[in-house]
């Protein structure tokens, strides 16, 4: 599909937006790997095959992180604008790309609000990616998280009900001052009705580019890294011995 290949389309014709490496604890306590998208096994096929290698969200990128990037980042907290209780408009730096991205993925990845889903998607992509995204390609993740956690695809959340995303540590895979090949490792936390919260890494590949005076996601996928070998306990002597930096506040 062009440029941005790991957009899959649903049998029903809409596209949704598959992330390749999301590794999250299910209800039945099994870790397992899921594509953002609703249930298509032909698209969750398709996003998991090798980008493509045209297009800048497919640029080569090292396949060793980063060492010219600080072992402990201080995120910038705040942006300049909020949209939809989320930031956005930060620095035109390194650290405002990698805090534009930890806002904008843990923000996104745990909404259970499929209208304030297609608000934030909407001021989160890139304008190539919203090209290829109709309404109900930014509103699926809200139901996909819906699905995965119990909840109907309609109706409010139950109360009790929620699912929060916490970034820790990161690593970058080139960048530049208009890019940055991210990779994101933190917690995803289920909260259940009956009080019992369920926690699981997730691990995340985010290519941040600077479009129209702020940070904007223009992919998932990038390289030939073996995420999976990545993943280990946030903040634990195995993520820095796997080369993970810090995040603090």
């Amino acid at each position: 599909m062009g440029r941005n290949n790991f957009l899959a389309r649903s049998r029903s014709g809409r596209l949704v937006v598959p992330l390749v490496v999301v590794l999250v604890l299910g209800l039945g306590g099994i870790l397992t790997i899921a594509a953002l998208q609703s249930g298509d096994d032909d698209a969750s096929a398709a996003a998991n095959q090798p980008s493509p290698s045209t297009g800048p969200s497919a640029e080569a990128s090292p396949v060793v992180p980063d060492q010219d990037v600080p072992e402990v980042l201080v995120l910038d907290t705040v942006g300049t604008e909020l949209v939809s209780g989320m930031w956005v408009g930060f620095d035109h730096d390194l650290t405002g790309a990698i805090s534009a991205g930890v806002e904008y993925w843990s923000t996104y990845s745990a909404n259970l609000d499929p209208d304030r889903g297609e608000a934030l998607g909407a001021a989160i992509f890139s304008e190539s990616m919203l090209a290829d995204l109709d309404t109900e390609g930014l509103r699926a993740k809200a139901l996909d998280s819906r699905e995965s956690i119990g909840v109907p695809a309609e109706g409010e959340v139950p109360e009790g009900i929620d699912l929060n995303v916490a970034f820790s540590n990161y690593q970058t895979y080139g960048y530049e001052a208009d890019r940055v090949n991210l990779l994101l490792l933190g917690e995803a936390t289920v909260y259940t009705d009956d009080g019992l919260p369920q926690t699981s890494p997730v691990l995340n590949p985010l290519v941040m580019v600077w479009e129209s005076g702020d940070w904007k996601i223009d992919g998932f996928p990038f390289g030939e890294l073996d995420y999976q070998s990545l993943l280990a306990d946030p903040g634990s002597l195995e993520a820095t011995e796997l080369g993970w930096s810090r995040l603090t506040r």
